[in-house]
């Protein structure tokens, strides 16, 4: 998951100068009049936060930035991480803290611009968009939580529709590389299958025969299942509702195609699993877009200007930042910096 790295930055350095001091205010920031609160933007940092392989990735990316800086010549580099020292949001890093406020600011300059437009992106693209980044990191994109990964999702949206960007045979191999993982809902016939000893105990070996057997006879007729599953479950999961399953229900869920059949080991003997039908996203030009906009960190790679129709966007909106957050920010090192103006200021 790369929110916070390269595509972001450039976002962060060119946005800069439109930031403006707002006194004592009790937000964030605000865009346009709408405001991020300091609540908003602590539990935004949190839910990125709790994700250990996010952690890991964004100080790898703040580590690669610090060495950078100092083959440039830079000197008194700061080592900075997204946990910190408490000095930013809650208990997080002020540095990785600005940068989360950034995306959360571009994001809505961005989502005011399309909706004055009447171009948001649809539902199909958002979905394709979140499709793109579990493919993408589905570590990181599982341990965060619903919220951050939806205003991932429709933020990435949102910027392919704008920067429209596609490389067709990268994005076509990133397409057919992970076909698995780009559908919008997964319905299932799920039957448990427990055969008792003569003690009461479950007889392992006797419920996985059994559930072979249910597994095989659903593979062999999915339109007629076998009278002992007449109990079973019959329901459909969107892939964030999926996401939320043990893992050892998801790896499968994810592998099978429709009609095929599962048998899983369970606390209280096997549980048979059958995905009946599955509603796949195809391949098309906005998903080819979401998918630049992930793996490219914003479209930008090998395309130097693909940034301008963000920097446009954000020349037009009115920002001010909470100098709490912007006056810290003044020590990024440049192009990151934001340019705070001292508060009374106006933008």
């Amino acid at each position: 998951m790369r929110r916070t790295f390269t595509g972001t930055l450039l976002a962060v350095g060119v946005a800069g100068g439109l930031l403006a001091g707002c006194g004592t205010a009790p937000y964030a920031a605000t865009v346009n009049g709408q405001a991020i609160s300091e609540q908003q933007l602590a539990a935004r940092a949190r839910e990125w936060a709790s994700s250990s392989a996010f952690v890991r990735l964004q100080d790898s990316e703040f580590a690669s930035q610090a060495a950078q800086a100092l083959q440039s010549g830079q000197t008194n580099v700061p080592t900075e991480s997204v946990e910190g020292n408490g000095s930013g949001s809650g208990a997080y890093g002020m540095y990785w803290t600005t940068l989360e406020l950034t995306n959360m600011v571009t994001s809505i300059a961005l989502h005011q611009y399309l909706a004055a437009h009447h171009d948001l992106p649809s539902s199909g693209q958002v979905a394709a968009a979140w499709s793109a980044e579990w493919a993408q990191e589905p570590q990181v994109w599982s341990q965060v939580g619903p919220e951050a990964r939806a205003a991932g999702a429709l933020y990435d949206a949102e910027r392919a529709q704008l920067l429209g960007i596609i490389d067709a045979k990268a994005d076509q191999q990133f397409y057919s590389s992970h076909k698995a993982d780009f559908w919008t809902s997964v319905c299932l016939l799920t039957d448990d299958v427990v055969v008792n000893s003569s003690s009461g105990s479950v007889n392992f070996a006797a419920s996985k025969a059994q559930a072979e057997k249910v597994a095989s006879a659903l593979e062999a007729d999915p339109s007629s299942p076998p009278a002992s599953v007449a109990n079973g479950s019959h329901y459909c999961q969107t892939p964030e509702q999926l996401i939320e399953q043990p893992s050892g229900f998801q790896s499968a869920v994810q592998a099978l195609a429709p009609g095929a059949a599962a048998v899983l080991r369970e606390p209280w003997g096997y549980e048979v699993v059958q995905v009946t039908s599955r509603a796949a996203i195809p391949y098309s030009a906005k998903v080819a877009g979401d998918i630049e906009v992930v793996t490219s960190d914003g479209g930008a790679q090998g395309q130097p200007n693909s940034e301008t129709k963000v920097i446009d966007v954000l020349k037009r909106a009115k920002v001010r930042v909470n100098p709490a957050f912007g006056t810290w920010a003044t020590n990024l090192p440049a192009p990151y910096a934001p340019q705070v103006l001292p508060p009374g200021s106006s933008a």
